[in-house]
């Protein structure tokens, strides 16, 4: 089913699977709200897998319980949320098993490319690969700084971080001529974090009290 399919038509069925921890369960159920909220059909929403340290030696029991978790019948897409190594292992052993729907997955790094071959990719920027002035400005940035650096979510989180950091400092300046921690910290208490068309915007103070807008991005692996 494709993209465009899944925007004119919400009753296509959506299957999450997540750890048995709390975080992972949490996880789980908060993306089935979403999902559900906005009109969507879940068909399957459940923190079921061991999580790591746990090693899992039969995936047969969650690959049957995803393949019929649509009324019997295969779901139009599946969700995982699990260690990257137990979901690729789960998605050969579900695709051998004659799915044929469309798999999301969180795993955003190019050595996956070719494992995640025909999936989508769910990341919360942009992408490296967006054509934004904010995305150009920070690949350049990176290839000024080390040439050569491949990109990745750590390497994201990191250049968001620091520009968000430097963007209270410029914020606290606004307001007092000595720069502080508690200056910083009370600035970045009460900004508007975005870099037009690649990340955000993330208001704060909301933010800390309750998941308000944010950016999304579904990348289609075609390598």
């Amino acid at each position: 089913m494709s993209l465009t399919r899944w925007m004119l038509d919400r009753r296509f069925g959506l299957a999450l699977l997540g750890t048995d921890t709390t975080s992972g369960k949490q996880s789980v159920q908060s993306s089935a709200s979403a999902a559900e909220g906005a009109g969507f059909k879940v068909v399957y929403a459940k923190g079921a897998f061991p999580g790591p340290p746990a090693v899992v030696g039969d995936m047969s029991p969650y690959s049957q319980a995803l393949l019929e978790s649509n009324g019997g019948k295969q779901p139009d897409v599946i969700y995982t949320s699990i260690a990257p190594t137990s979901a690729l292992t789960l998605t050969g052993l579900v695709n051998s098993s004659g799915y044929t729907g469309t798999f999301i997955s969180p795993f955003y790094s190019p050595i996956l490319l070719q494992a995640l071959k025909g999936a989508y990719v769910f990341v919360q920027f942009a992408g490296f690969e967006a054509d934004s002035p904010g995305i150009k400005k920070m690949n350049d940035q990176i290839q000024a700084f080390k040439a050569g650096t491949k990109p990745s979510l750590a390497l994201a989180a990191g250049y968001f971080s620091a520009d968000m950091f430097i963007q209270a400092v410029k914020d606290s300046l606004k307001t007092s001529k000595t720069l502080t921690s508690a200056s910083v910290q009370k600035a970045a208490a009460k900004m508007t974090y975005q870099i037009k068309d690649t990340v955000g915007p993330t208001k704060f103070p909301d933010s800390f009290k309750t998941p308000n807008k944010s950016c999304a991005t579904l990348e289609y692996d075609a390598e």
